[in-house]
């Protein structure tokens, strides 16, 4: 089995006005030429934005956006639409170009992942792995969330993420997001 890990101790940490992001992948400032994607996911950063933080209008395009919520409530401003997101999956295609704002307007901090795939015509929705086996293909790409779990052998523990190059199995008593990339 071919699987490349990355802890969480080696992802790229970004401290921000009141939110931190931690990013799998070359991203803003740092940048890693051999650390630029997997397959079609080009980002993968876990933040915390603390009550009243966000990130301020800025511009996407040409990606697919997944944000996973996993606490809390984010909320998503593009022009004057806002909308509410809680725990779960949404995928926002940014085509041609997007300015939108993502920002925490609750009481309690919200700590959510996002990817950015280049756009392709598979769901880039993650599959959410909680226990038991989770059978994954060729090209996965594997974050644990919280908890620990195994994969093929090779232990994996809050923040860490692999790269699957093979089929391989995924177990444990932890909460993973899993992306056929």
């Amino acid at each position: 089995m071919s699987v490349v890990v990355q802890r969480a101790s080696a992802r790229f940490v970004t401290v921000g006005d009141g939110w931190v992001g931690r990013s799998c992948f070359s991203y803003g400032a740092h940048y890693d030429p051999a650390n630029v994607s997997f397959g079609r996911m080009v980002a993968c950063n876990a933040f915390v934005l603390e009550p009243g933080s966000g990130f301020g209008p800025h511009r996407h395009a040409g990606v697919d956006v997944v944000t996973t919520v996993l606490e809390g409530t984010l909320t998503h401003v593009e022009g004057s639409h806002r909308e509410q997101r809680g725990p779960g999956s949404y995928v926002f295609a940014t085509g041609s170009g997007v300015d939108h704002d993502e920002r925490n307007d609750a009481d309690e901090p919200v700590r959510f992942v996002q990817a950015w795939f280049l756009p392709g015509t598979t769901d880039p929705r993650p599959v959410v792995h909680e226990r038991g086996p989770t059978t994954l293909g060729p090209g996965s790409f594997v974050l644990v969330v919280d908890g620990e779990a195994d994969l093929g052998g090779t232990e994996l523990g809050p923040g860490d993420s692999a790269r699957v190059d093979e089929p391989a199995v995924l177990t444990g008593e932890a909460t993973a997001l899993v992306w056929a990339c």
